[in-house]
């Protein structure tokens, strides 16, 4: 993805996480972030006669990551020869982030000039050294501000706004301006100049006003952390349920499949549903596997649906659970012939005139798929293994050479909803964006490890914003689960032992 992406603040700070987890340190990033703001305000001051040399500057430092960066570029500023003061708006006792108090320490041993803006008095007082400034650098909040913003932080923005002379820049976001949703609020500062921290921010279109000119940061995020799941998008993207959760608040889900010929694969798809954290979960089976399919665990609610195969006549069965569900699961064990392709049809037909609730396809539902050809819309994913998503790609006459990532958006593109190609590395795509995953392990070729998988992007679709961040976390909770068994027993296990090692892989990245 390319530098200037624009993203949710939630995707900033998983894409951060992943890349402390590649070994980029916060440190670092702060670094690089502060000594982009110093070279933006030293070429603003480029014609000035000494250049930087002896104008007045002066950073106004929050309490959190984006007073670190006005910190260092304090630090850059003065070695040039600038006259650099640091308003503090908070007492260093409060600062948020460790790196933004070894960067105060590093202000204080070199003897950088400091000023203690804590009352609205102060604020006051503050207004003479602003009045003669050539630059402002506004490091109070960044994109975790929070409203109502404190009285003294608000006098001091209403101060900054009034002075004229001096150019005023600001880091990542204008001070008090809501990086996703824009204004929300006033006061909030209007800044000449942003420097867009590495991504650009959803704010700069909402309130270009309030922005100014937007420069881009690079500091140095690795491509893997923004292009590959990471540990930072399940902390960051999954919820939880709230203290006060009732039954159903962590989603209801319904697995349709099974046949005479394959009993577990439904029974799999379920037990996984709940251990990834679904409240309650259906299971409509054909009558002849019922009773073993209830045998796996006495959560899983059955509805009996045909006799050996699921007959279409009974679709009406399956629709009481579906019409409360949050998603489906269909294909697991259904077996592929005349009597499920005939159920598959008419399923789809009912569902596509709702488009509700999510839909996973995974399985003999994929080769319905490819026989019938249907578009699916974006409340579906398509879960197929290489061979599947090569009949898909045939189907829907695409070819089956090139980069898997361009085949499968161009597949989502046909179908209209989300791919999922399981792999080595797992694609994970809709018609423009892709995301990646490698987690897993040469132990997951098992069967039944696909219907685990299909049972964890269902329930996830209670957690997370929409069917695209269901299916890439579910990818990367499935690999890490089976990561998890590989170091305790290499290759030796098979999809029961990967489901009680769901909630494992959940809580170590939580």
């Amino acid at each position: 993805m390319p530098l200037a992406t624009v993203y949710e603040s939630r995707y900033i700070r998983a894409i951060e996480e992943n890349a402390f987890s590649l070994g980029l340190t916060s440190s670092k990033m702060m670094e690089s972030a502060g000594r982009c703001v110093a070279d933006l305000v030293i070429e603003l001051l480029s014609s000035r006669e000494k250049g930087i040399r002896d104008e007045k500057v002066v950073v106004l430092a929050g309490r959190g990551g984006n007073a670190g960066d006005g910190l260092v570029a304090a630090r850059y500023l003065k070695a040039y020869g600038a006259k650099v003061i640091v308003a503090l708006l908070f007492d260093p006792s409060f600062f948020t982030h460790p790196d933004t108090a070894v960067n105060y320490d590093l202000w204080i041993k070199d003897n950088g000039s400091v000023a203690r803006v804590f009352t609205k008095t102060d604020a006051q007082k503050l207004l003479v050294e602003l009045s003669d400034a050539s630059v402002i650098i506004d490091a109070i909040f960044g994109t975790g501000v929070r409203y109502p913003l404190p009285e003294h932080v608000a006098d001091v923005i209403e101060k900054v706004n009034s002075v004229r002379s001096a150019l005023k820049v600001s880091i990542d976001i204008p001070s008090g301006l809501d990086p996703d949703k824009g204004i929300v609020g006033y006061p909030l500062v209007k800044a000449d100049y942003t420097v867009a921290i590495h991504f650009l921010k959803k704010a700069y279109f909402l309130a270009p006003d309030y922005c100014g000119q937007v420069r881009v940061c690079n500091i140095g995020i690795p491509v893997a952390a923004e292009e590959f799941v990471g540990p930072g998008h399940v902390k960051n993207l999954l919820r939880m349920k709230p203290p006060d959760a009732k039954k159903g608040d962590g989603g209801r889900i319904v697995v349709i499949g099974g046949s005479v010929d394959y009993v577990g694969a439904p029974a799999l798809s379920g037990l996984a549903a709940l251990k990834a954290g679904a409240d309650l979960v259906h299971v409509v089976v054909p009558e002849v596997i019922r009773s073993v399919v209830s045998s796996y665990s006495p959560s899983l609610i059955t509805v009996p649906l045909g006799k050996e195969y699921l007959d279409w006549r009974e679709l009406d069965k399956a629709w009481v659970p579906v019409s409360r569900a949050d998603a489906v699961v269909i294909g697991p064990g259904m077996s592929f012939n005349e009597d499920t392709l005939a159920f598959f049809e008419a399923f789809m037909q009912k569902w596509r005139d709702v488009g509700r609730p999510f839909l996973i396809i995974d399985a003999d539902a994929l080769k319905c798929l490819s026989e019938l050809k249907l578009s699916v819309g974006e409340n579906a994913v398509v879960t197929p293994h290489r061979g599947e998503f090569d009949r898909l790609l045939q189907s829907y006459g695409l070819s089956l050479e090139g980069d898997t990532e361009l085949k499968a958006k161009a597949l989502a593109g046909k179908l209209g909803g989300v791919v999922l190609v399981k792999g080595p590395v797992d694609y994970i795509c809709k018609a423009d964006l892709c995301m990646k995953n490698k987690t897993g392990n040469p132990g997951m070729s098992t069967g039944g490890t696909g219907d685990v998988l299909t049972g964890i992007i269902a329930a996830f679709t209670k957690r997370t914003s929409d069917l695209f961040e269901a299916s890439f976390l579910a990818a990367y909770i499935n690999g890490v689960a089976g990561d998890l068994l590989y170091k305790e027993r290499g290759e030796f296990f098979d999809s029961r032992d990967l489901i009680d090692y769901i909630p494992l892989a959940i809580k170590s990245l939580i």
